[in-house]
């Protein structure tokens, strides 16, 4: 099932923070650029907050946040 979802709480310098306490106990985290080029792969615990280093994408430009966990996948876009 594909949800829209707001799973961004804050975005600064090198990190993501997320909040995934709706999430179950994993999720894949994907971050892709606006060519649909895979940036980020991760997996992390859910059901609480997590932060997401980014410091290893470009500094400039518009993503493509996805969570996945479960049967749910959801998308988000956020600015760099």
């Amino acid at each position: 099932m594909r949800a829209e979802a707001n799973y961004i709480k804050t975005i600064s310098e090198g990190s993501l923070t997320l909040d995934l306490t709706s999430v179950g106990n994993k999720a894949t985290i994907n971050i892709f650029d606006m060519s649909g080029r895979l940036m980020l792969n991760t997996i992390v615990d859910g059901g609480n907050v997590q932060e997401v280093n980014i410091s290893s994408l470009p500094q400039k430009g518009i993503y493509l946040l996805q969570v996945k966990a479960g049967s749910i996948v959801a998308a988000q876009k956020f600015k760099r």
